[in-house]
Parts: C-alpha cells; structure tokens; sequence
C-alpha cells in the first residue's frame, strides 16, 4: 500500500509553547488543500496567538484552529524565519517564541498581522454529535491516523469530534495524532510534543496507550486503518485503556479497519460508528 505521510511525520519538533506572535504585516491566506467545514476566516491582529484567537468563536480550541491551518503555519515558518539569521534564530536571552529554534520549530507562534486563517465550523453531523451526547465521560482524548489516503477526512471528522465535545462541555486532555511510529501531542495547555510509538506504519495501539497516558475517561479514535501492533487477546484492558469511540473511515469503498476496531471496542467497551464522509 502505498502511504503518504502527514505533515508531521517530517517536522522535527519536540515542544512548543504557545506565546506571542510578531509586530510585522503580511496578507498570506491559509491555502485550502483540505476542504475543512468552516465558520469563518480570522485576519490575524497584532499580538494574536492561537489561544487567543480560538476563544472568538464557537466551539473552537486551539488545536483545532492549528489542525486545520497545520501546513500553512509550518510553510510559513519556514518562509519567514529562513531570511534570520541564526544568531536570532537561537539567542537564549530572547524569550520570545517568534522564529526562535530553542523551542523546536514553533510554528504555531510564527502568525504575522494580516494573515488569514481558516477557523473551522464548531459543529458535527449528527452521528458524531449523537453518540458524544450519549456516551458518558468527561475527560476525552482524540487520537487521529494521520497518514493513508483518508487523511485529510480524517483529521476533518476530528475536528467534528472536537467540536461535539466542546459543545457538550467536555474536557479535552489533548488530541494525538499518529503515524509511520510516531506521534505529535496537542496538548490544551498550548504545548505540541512530537513522540515515537515505535512498530512500523500503522501504530495505532501505540498511539491509544500514548493517550492514555494523560487519564482520560474515553477516547476517540478516527482511523482508516486496521493497525498492525494491535496485542491481541486480552491485553488492551490491561494496559489501562479506557472506553473507546472507535471510528473507521472507508479506503475508497473498504472499511478495512472495521474488524479490528470492531475488537477493540469489545474488549475495552466503547462504541464502533461506521463513518462514510460526504462525497
């Protein structure tokens, strides 16, 4: 099967801390590779950081505002910040987070005045509105399979997810996305970390146990894969993973996750949904 690895899995980031933005002027638009639902396109206003920006709008965090604009912060990370030199680019005494390497490429700082971003919708179909509002937990973590060819539908379905969560009041550890062994963490307090699953492409056990890790009472998966480091019988509960929404997306006509998730939510509870994305 020929892949197609995310954004991510090139990015070489470790932390990023989610401070200020830079007092310069530019009009560059997020480009719209990925058909993301939205509510409206924010101009960026001097001073403006994502987690500023987020709350102007209805259901909304700041990971979703950076999921949905990922490959136009990090293509102009590099636009800008190329032309510094490296004595800005890696001066201890400047704590600002603008272009600055020390916090390992922080391209959810780098927005200059007059940029557009896309903010997206804030709402979810309603089978994904439906089974947020009927299953119990308040602490969620959202897992992602960021590579494939449903990628981008994908991290579309959870950005629906996010939104349904943020509407029904629930509390997001963070959101995980994965692929090819890694995983890259945005976590709500404004830090994105970039972590390995190990295994080889389709990790996504990996990804679920990294999760889990930030105690959540469910997860939400989104996935078009079947995985291939499942630890099949019995040892996903043992492994402290909670309740699962497991959702497959289709590879053009093939739910070839359905099995597989199908098991998980067996062995951990949860819910399957069978998602077909609009044509």
């Amino acid at each position: 099967m020929n892949r197609r690895n995310l954004a991510i899995a090139g990015c070489c980031f470790a932390i990023v801390l989610l401070a200020v933005g830079y007092f310069a002027c530019s009009e560059e638009e997020a480009p719209r590779d990925i058909h993301i639902p939205i509510q409206a396109t924010h101009t960026v206003r001097k001073g403006e950081f994502l987690r500023s920006i987020a709350p102007q709008y209805t259901n909304v965090g700041w990971e979703d505002v950076f999921l949905a604009n990922m490959e136009f912060l990090q293509g102009e990370y590099e636009n800008v910040c190329n032309g510094k030199s490296s004595r800005y680019r890696n001066n201890p005494r400047r704590r600002g987070t603008f272009c600055n390497d020390r916090y390992k490429r922080p391209y959810a700082n780098t927005l200059l005045p007059g940029w557009k971003l896309i903010i997206p919708i804030g709402k979810a179909p309603a089978v994904i509105a439906d089974v947020i509002d009927r299953t119990k937990g308040e602490k969620v973590a959202i897992v992602v399979d960021a590579t494939g060819s449903m990628a981008n539908d994908q991290r579309i379905v959870a950005l629906y997810y996010s939104a349904a969560l943020r509407k029904y009041g629930r509390q997001i550890t963070g959101i995980w996305m994965y692929g090819d062994g890694q995983v890259q963490h945005l976590d709500p307090e404004g830090f994105v970390d970039f972590r390995s699953t190990g295994g080889n492409l389709e990790n996504t056990y990996g990804a679920l146990k990294e999760a889990a890790k930030s105690n959540p009472d469910l997860i939400v998966l989104v996935t078009d894969e079947p995985g291939d480091d499942w630890e099949w019988p019995g040892l996903l509960s043992s492994m402290g993973l909670p309740k699962v929404i497991a959702t497959c997306l289709p590879e053009g006509s093939d739910y070839l996750c359905e099995a597989n998730l199908k098991r998980l939510v067996g062995e951990v509870g949860g819910e399957y949904v069978r998602y077909a994305p609009s044509p």
